[in-house]
């Protein structure tokens, strides 16, 4: 289930001809289309921190979530989703919705739990042999009929006034809509049923988003899923982990890329990972090596986070280097040496908003240098599991998501967008 499912995010409006000012009102939009989605997708998240609910059956876990869905059961839902998956996107939502009252777009009040919207399932009915088995572990249930809506209403959502006067004239931004998609329909163009993996869990069966998606693509290249796993190696440090991940990546290892997700987070990696690896076994291996790589190390919350200082290539007999230095990265590409740096990016900004008659306020540089340094950060997240550490995708993800609305403040967002519509 997608954790944005709740809410109705705003589309962005086209620039239309003639366009004065066009660059900013184009900044503004995008930060606040940004916004909106965080927002809209916080409360959905945050659901998924319920009690297990499991299901006794593949089937079974199929058909509780369905009869959650048409009592509109919003807990009921989200308990039966895998708690792994539960818990990454809890994880992201948790900290999306502190910056979010931070930013003053949702309210201090809101109630995570509220949805916005609703899905409904009506007349789900399952194959003659609705339970395909992969492993002891994994089986696909496959659904023939039925109909899924999903109804999102913007007016519910616990937006701040001040957040929703800065969506004002955003189409869509207030239009409640409802989707639907008939399964029956989806089974007559494809000639397959719908199918929905469930992984087992200790002794219970739950729906899983990610295991879904890997049997999709696993059909739709014609592949089965593979009876053995890859293994979770970790490595000794997170730095570590960080360095034999880049190392693996430009040898074309994809083994051991595999190895370094975390076995209980990215689960369907490692049972999925042969599959991928027997498919790209025949590629031509890069001639890219790593030659340095310096790091900076920062917790945040459940691991840390990785940052790049330096990094050195060596591809088809040339060196490629970047190194970071304070708000600039030096670039040797063995061609003559390149400064980049954010003053440089300002600098461009400024001189592009006084073309279209708009001087920008110190305030708004100095937001706009804030989102530029915490960019020059970004950096991948690290876990440990069993004395062992490595890569995480879906911590990676919360930090690059964060990273934005870590440089905004209530102040500078709302005169972003009082310099958008003028």
């Amino acid at each position: 289930m997608s954790s944005t499912e709740g809410y109705q995010v705003p589309e962005l409006p086209e620039p239309q001809e003639p366009q004065p000012r066009r660059r900013t009102g184009l900044i503004t939009g995008v930060i606040v289309g940004v916004l909106a989605l965080v927002g809209g997708g916080v409360t959905l998240a945050v659901a998924m921190q319920g009690p297990d609910a499991p299901g006794s059956s593949p089937q079974g876990a199929v058909s509780g979530l369905v009869d959650a869905l048409n009592k509109n059961d919003t807990v009921g839902v989200l308990d039966r989703v895998h708690p792994a998956e539960a818990k990454a996107f809890r994880d992201l939502a948790l900290s999306s919705a502190a910056e979010m009252k931070r930013l003053e777009v949702l309210r201090a009040d809101a109630d995570a739990l509220k949805m916005s919207g609703g899905v409904k399932a009506e007349e789900i009915g399952f194959a003659d042999e609705p339970e395909e088995k992969v492993t002891d572990r994994i089986s696909v249930v496959k659904l023939v009929k039925g109909r899924v809506s999903l109804t999102s209403d913007p007016a519910q959502a616990p937006y701040t006034e001040k957040f929703l006067k800065l969506m004002e004239g955003t189409p869509g931004a207030s239009v409640s809509q409802t989707s639907t998609v008939d399964i029956a329909d989806v089974v007559r163009r494809t000639g397959k049923p719908v199918r929905i993996a469930t992984v087992k869990v200790g002794d219970s069966w739950y729906p899983s988003l990610y295991y879904s998606l890997a049997d999709f693509v696993l059909q739709m290249t014609k592949r089965s899923w593979p009876k053995e796993t890859v293994p979770a190696v970790g490595a000794a440090s997170p730095e570590q982990a960080v360095r034999e991940l880049v190392t693996a990546a430009v040898d074309g290892n994809l083994r051991r890329v595999i190895e370094l997700l975390p076995p209980t987070e990215m689960a369907v990696a490692h049972d999925v990972g042969n599959a991928l690896v027997v498919q790209m076994s025949g590629e031509v291996p890069s001639d890219t090596k790593l030659v340095e790589l310096q790091t900076e190390t920062k917790d945040i919350p459940g691991g840390k986070r990785i940052s790049p200082r330096k990094i050195v290539l060596e591809t088809g007999g040339m060196r490629i280097s970047l190194a970071r230095d304070g708000d600039c990265v030096n670039i040797d590409a063995g061609q003559g040496k390149r400064v980049a740096c954010l003053d440089q990016m300002l600098a461009g900004v400024e001189e592009a908003a006084a073309e279209e008659g708009v001087q920008l306020s110190e305030a708004a540089l100095r937001t706009f240098q804030n989102i530029g340094r915490n960019v020059l950060d970004i950096g991948v997240a690290t876990v440990e599991e069993g004395g062992k550490h490595y890569l995480s995708p879906t911590g990676t993800v919360n930090e690059l998501f964060l990273t934005f609305l870590r440089g905004l403040d209530a102040k500078s967002l709302a005169e972003l967008a009082q310099l958008g519509g003028r």
